[in-house]
């Protein structure tokens, strides 16, 4: 009986064990910062990051970019039935990006909600704050950064003039 008893106890502790972050930031979120760009640049490359990744844009700003999809199966009923109740809206998960200027760089943090809306109008939002869903936001805030960094044209410059035309 003991065996048992502690055979649970191990399962649930090992299921509340969380993935660990891929970086480590200040904030606790996901961060990214883009070299030598303007707010309106960066914030076009998050909208074409989401659009990348099937999310809709659902808000921009000068400083925000709301990037929401509604979400489907289990998923969808579990979180209706956590946040909503059988009258409210399916669940949507939005990724909110907050754009800083900062000298000649743009920073953007990342957070993740899930929202819905109730029969009369009240929005429910919950915020999703572990390790899994910070990676991935993570992920797509470091492929975009990257992408504008190696897409950067570099000037040419000459180091000697060319030879004269005979």
């Amino acid at each position: 009986m003991k065996k048992i008893g502690l055979m649970i106890g191990v399962l649930l502790l090992a299921g509340c064990a969380q993935v660990p972050l891929n970086k480590q930031t200040t904030s606790g979120y996901a961060e990214a910062t883009f070299q030598g760009v303007s707010l309106e640049d960066a914030r076009n490359r998050l909208v074409l990051g989401c659009n990348r990744t099937g999310l809709n844009i659902r808000e921009t700003s000068s400083n925000k970019v709301v990037c929401s999809k509604t979400m489907e199966g289990m998923s969808a009923v579990f979180t209706q039935a956590a946040i909503g109740n059988k009258y409210s809206t399916t669940p949507e998960e939005l990724l909110v990006f907050q754009l800083a200027k900062i000298d000649n760089n743009v920073h953007v943090s990342a957070r993740n909600y899930t929202e819905t809306q109730m029969a009369l109008g009240q929005i429910n939002r919950v915020e999703i704050k572990n390790n899994k869903s910070i990676n991935n936001m993570q992920i797509l805030l470091d492929n975009v950064a990257n992408e504008y960094a190696s897409k950067q044209t570099k000037p040419l410059v000459l180091q000697s003039a060319p030879p004269p035309m005979k």
